[in-house]
Order: C-alpha cells, then sequence, then structure tokens
C-alpha cells in the first residue's frame, strides 16, 4: 500500500514516493506535487484524506476545483509529458492501493450515492383509476421507495462489515500483541 506525507498541504518528499520511479519523476516536475496531490485525494481511502466519503458523482470536481481552480480536467492545462507522467503514477497508486474489498466498498457507495439521489429526485405519487365495474383503483410508487429503504439499511450494515473487514487487512488500530494498549504504553505507569 502507498501513503503520501502531506503537510500544511503539501507533498512530502517521503519513502513512497522515492522508491517508485513514477511517483518520484511525477514528483520532480514543477506541478508534480499538485498532481500527486489529486491521486492522493481522488483514490486515497486514508482517515486524513478529506475527500475520502465524498459521493463519487462530485469527487474529481472537488478535488480539482481545490487544487487547480477547475472542475475538470479538460479545463487543467498539460503538457504531453506532465500527462504521460500523471497516467503512469496514477494507475501505479490505483495498483498498489485497491483490493478486492475496496473497490466493492467504491462501488456499494457509488450505489449509494445513485439510491439517494434518485430518492430525492423521486416524489410519492397516488394516482387513480377506474376499473371496468367503475370501481376506484389507486396506484403508488409509495411501496417502491419504502422498499429502497430496507434495502439500503441491509446494504448499510454489509458495508459497516466490509470496511471493518478492510481495517483489519490494513492493520488501522492494531497494537503490539493484538490487544489493547498496555498501561506502559499508554504511559500511565510512572517510574519510581
Amino acid at each position: 500500500m502507498i501513503q503520501f506525507t502531506l503537510v500544511k498541504d503539501k507533498v512530502v518528499l517521503d519513502p513512497n514516493i522515492v522508491l517508485f520511479k513514477e511517483l518520484h519523476e511525477l514528483y520532480k516536475i514543477k506541478r508534480g506535487p499538485d498532481f500527486l496531490k489529486s491521486i492522493y485525494y481522488t483514490y486515497s481511502r486514508e482517515a486524513d484524506n478529506p475527500f475520502r466519503d465524498l459521493s463519487q458523482m462530485i469527487l474529481e470536481e472537488n478535488v480539482l476545483q481545490v487544487i487547480f481552480g477547475v472542475g475538470t480536467w479538460e479545463e487543467v492545462e498539460m503538457t504531453n509529458k506532465e500527462r504521460d507522467l500523471y497516467e503512469a503514477a496514477e494507475n501505479l497508486f490505483v495498483k498498489y492501493n485497491e483490493t478486492s474489498e475496496a473497490r466493492l466498498e467504491k462501488s456499494i457507495n457509488k450505489k449509494l450515492d445513485e439510491i439517494s439521489t434518485m430518492l430525492d429526485e423521486t416524489k410519492p405519487k397516488i394516482e387513480t383509476s377506474y376499473t371496468k365495474t367503475g370501481e376506484i383503483k389507486f396506484n403508488t410508487n409509495l411501496n417502491i421507495i419504502l422498499n429502497l429503504f430496507t434495502k439500503i439499511e441491509t446494504i448499510l450494515k454489509g458495508k459497516t462489515v466490509l470496511q471493518n473487514a478492510i481495517r483489519k487487512q490494513e492493520g488501522a488500530g492494531k497494537t503490539r500483541g493484538g490487544g489493547s494498549t498496555s498501561f506502559r504504553e499508554m504511559g500511565t505507569l510512572s517510574k519510581k
């Protein structure tokens, strides 16, 4: 897994960047750190990434707005060399950071965003119609909307289990010995 070190919103030349030729070459060009930052903000699932939980539908636009002051890659003026270096570094970062679980989590987030948008745009309707015998018949889309809510609850529970598995796989929150932090490590035992 590749992680970048950001200090005061600047990408620092750390061992992860020096180790990989693609990242190091991009870092050395004038706007290289900005391109690396855009890769980090777009793809990293680290807790330090302020964009990690942003909707996939607006993620790229927001990252580009913050870094380059534009909303699309077409508006970012890049030389052919910059584009080639950026694409190589982006492919490398994605290759080393996206596990199957992370890809699944990203897909779940994207679908939840789509469902959320659909629910926002769908208004409950009750339509009346008449049968051949003259009886009034009511048709509504409320059942579909209510079924979506129950499905969302199931998806969110599964997502939580998946996120816990990802954290465990990445070693987040592990302490020495696999248990809780000892009194000595916490510094609560004083020397006499």
